[in-house]
């Protein structure tokens, strides 16, 4: 008769081999010194090269371009507000009324700035 909590043997098979000290181990040698299993070991290559990663950041990327097209636009708005007060001043050479398109170039150093801070965030 066996253990209690243990199953019985059956009278035609043989009994499994207890090699590790727990009944339960189902006879597996111990493993070899020092490892259990050797690292690297058993494992073949992966079959394909690992995928590629991106070149940059792409929000990175995007916050660049949205700064300079602000810079740009500002750039243009401080250049029109020149040209028209030159160009107004010009035509009133003798004597007339003349605008300084002062407006432009103010927003157009206030987009310049917004620009740059884009550029600093997206970093």
């Amino acid at each position: 008769m066996g253990q209690p909590g243990y199953p019985q043997q059956q009278p035609n098979v043989p009994p499994v081999p207890q090699q590790g000290g727990y009944p339960q181990q189902g006879g597996y040698p111990p493993p070899p010194q020092g490892a259990y299993p050797p690292p690297g070991l058993g494992y073949p290559p992966p079959a394909y090269p690992p995928a590629p990663q991106p070149a940059g950041n792409p929000q990175r990327a995007a916050a660049n371009k949205s700064g300079l097209i602000q810079i740009g636009v500002g750039a243009a708005m401080i250049l029109g507000g020149i040209v028209i007060s030159v160009v107004t001043y010009a035509l009133a050479a003798n004597g007339g009324v003349y605008f300084v398109a002062w407006g432009l170039p103010v927003f157009g150093v206030i987009s310049i700035i917004r620009g740059i801070i884009t550029m600093i965030r997206g970093r």
